[in-house]
């Protein structure tokens, strides 16, 4: 997964608590302990078991905490996160076409507007 997650291009969120580098380097690190985990002679099954769970818990709560945006609680999820992107369409153009309901043809709006850098916040 973490293969996956490094090779896919992702944008940058405004305000995101940890970088999408850093989660991927806990990741490693947690994968690289897992596969030493079978060298450690002093493990019975269960804390084998247990230490597995624990290791698989702690990036999935890393990954969700990371994830989320500094200015959020992170257990009550009041404001939405705000990404910036590089768009080749006038904002203005995109929300018409969301408030109209109308199915968003990104290409088509590309060619009306010059690429400019805008910043969506979520209604």
């Amino acid at each position: 997964m973490g293969l996956i997650s490094a090779s896919h291009s992702h944008k940058e969120v405004v305000g995101q608590r940890w970088k999408k580098k850093h989660r991927l380097a806990m990741r490693f690190a947690v994968a690289i302990i897992l596969l030493c985990l079978p060298l450690a002679e002093h493990l019975n099954s269960l804390n084998l078991i247990s230490t597995t769970t624990g290791l698989i818990v702690l990036v999935l709560l890393i990954e969700l905490w990371g994830t989320s945006c500094i200015q959020d609680s992170f257990f009550h999820g009041r404001n939405q996160c705000k990404y910036t992107a590089d768009c080749k369409m006038r904002k203005t153009d995109l929300e018409d076409a969301v408030k109209r309901g109308e199915a968003i043809n990104i290409e088509e709006l590309a060619e009306k507007g010059a690429m400019q850098q805008g910043l969506y916040e979520p209604s």
